[in-house]
């Protein structure tokens, strides 16, 4: 049975990228944990990670650049270590940044703290799935 089956995981968002689902488990197993969010090609996730992403805070705001290197220490730089760690296949890594690119991701614009963007796409559908 696939990862996806047995951790009863939800679909957040078809097609966030594409190619990926965004989704999060709703049962707990030893390699995806009941709340931990993923990345899912297929039926098993190419990415798993705990922090819930959040959106990017305006360093332009109240808070500034404290605001944003919190964001960044605390939801940011734990998602980018749970990547490199979950993602098995380098070629995963590399197919989610071509799909990033396809919905909007320049690294001109962007910078290339690609989890940055990352972060703040997946925070328009990271609602907590009840079940």
């Amino acid at each position: 049975m696939c990862l996806q089956c047995e951790t009863d995981a939800v679909s957040l968002k078809d097609d966030i990228l594409p190619g990926f689902y965004f989704v999060q488990a709703r049962k707990h197993h030893e390699d995806w944990p009941a709340g931990w969010y993923g990345l899912v090609e297929c039926n098993d996730p190419a990415f798993i990670w705990e922090k819930k992403p959040l959106p990017e805070p305006k360093k332009e705001t109240d808070g500034g650049v404290d605001e944003w290197m919190k964001w960044f220490d605390n939801v940011v730089s734990p998602t980018y270590d749970s990547f490199l760690e979950s993602g098995s296949d380098i070629l995963a890594y590399f197919r989610l940044v071509k799909a990033c690119k396809k919905v909007g991701y320049d690294e001109e614009k962007d910078g290339f703290n690609i989890m940055c963007w990352l972060v703040n796409h997946l925070s328009k559908y990271a609602e907590v799935a009840q079940g």
